[in-house]
């Protein structure tokens, strides 16, 4: 009865820690640029020769371009912007770049232009569109994005505005953004951080959460050690064990499937992110080791050498706990 008492109060605080940090970690809501609009259907071919429908992209959010191939004005901006934003945007965005030139981007040209671009998939896809009809229906009519064409100007034989559109892992369009704007751009990366932690891409807020109930858990372990209660002791630790063990299991998960993120920012800012992430990686390799030993020591009843390498460990563990939510703050929500 004692230990079911016990276990339920570890299940209790976790969760009441899990609760507060989920409310303070969660993925905020996406911001809208204006009453929400629906992305428009669509079935195009991309530049491998696979076919795209706007259902295959409900539940990760992207970003949808319009260029063509021989734009001598915007466009050249317009995906390099997008090429630089490539390199920071959430795992979970792709990049779709509509040609909007049918009659001379076909997918041989448009592979040719993705290859010398960079732009490589699953993260870019250049789509093109059967006919000049089906532009106009989606680009225009969907997107609300002008496109004229001019077939007596030789030089720039589409006239067309640069923006580009955010949708949501829900398919509605989030806002539209000149990408030929550098403040436009940076708002752009902005909207994108949040809406890139969508489904089973806001694991990373999960992870951040489950590090602050580790944290609870083990402080509250080490007031009872300080108490000398050690059956309340071993329970709390045994929580802040599972707590660690099911972030480990969702971290590699999530890294498997969706990489690495890479920070955004520059200067400063990017030393501080990056000197934080190099000494949260070395304490979390070290730190199960050393739980490890600290356990060993705990079940031969060696309690001298048990509490010697428990002094070490404990703050060597809550670090890497809280520095593991300044990490996922400062990565996606800062």
């Amino acid at each position: 009865m004692k230990r079911m008492a016990l276990a339920a109060a570890v299940l209790a605080c976790g969760c009441a820690a899990g609760a507060a940090a989920w409310i303070a970690l969660r993925p905020p809501p996406p911001a809208r640029d204006g009453a929400p609009v629906a992305a428009p259907d669509f079935a195009v071919t991309l530049h491998d020769g696979s076919a795209l429908r706007r259902d295959d992209l409900l539940g990760r959010p992207w970003i949808a371009a319009f260029v063509f191939t021989r734009c001598p004005t915007v466009c050249p901006i317009v995906t390099s912007r997008l090429a630089e934003l490539a390199k920071s945007l959430p795992p979970a965005f792709r990049i779709v770049a509509f040609s909007i030139d049918p009659s001379y981007d076909t997918r041989e040209v448009l592979a040719a232009h993705a290859a010398s671009l960079g732009a490589a998939p699953p993260r870019w896809a250049f789509a093109s569109f059967q006919s000049a009809a089906e532009r106009d229906r989606v680009v225009q009519k969907g997107f609300f994005v002008h496109v004229e064409d001019r077939p007596d100007d030789a030089s720039n034989p589409i006239e067309h505005q640069p923006y580009v559109a955010l949708v949501g892992a829900d398919g509605r369009v989030l806002g539209w953004y000149d990408a030929t704007d550098p403040e436009r751009v940076d708002a752009l990366r902005r909207d994108a951080r949040p809406a890139g932690l969508a489904g089973f891409y806001a694991l990373p807020a999960v992870n951040a959460t489950l590090n602050a109930v580790s944290a609870v858990l083990l402080v509250s372990a080490v007031v009872f050690a300080f108490a000398r209660r050690r059956e309340p002791h071993v329970a709390f630790v045994l929580g802040a064990l599972l707590a660690s063990a099911a972030f480990l299991a969702c971290y590699l998960v999530y890294h498997a499937k969706a990489g690495s993120t890479r920070f955004p920012g520059t200067g400063g800012a990017r030393t501080a992110y990056l000197t934080l992430l190099a000494v949260h990686t070395v304490l979390a390799a070290a730190v199960p080791p050393l739980v490890a030993v600290v356990l060993w020591k705990a079940a031969r009843r060696d309690w001298d050498r048990h509490k010697a390498w428990a002094r070490a460990t404990v703050p060597a563990w809550l670090l890497v706990s809280v520095s593991g939510i300044a990490v996922y703050w400062w990565l996606f929500r800062a």
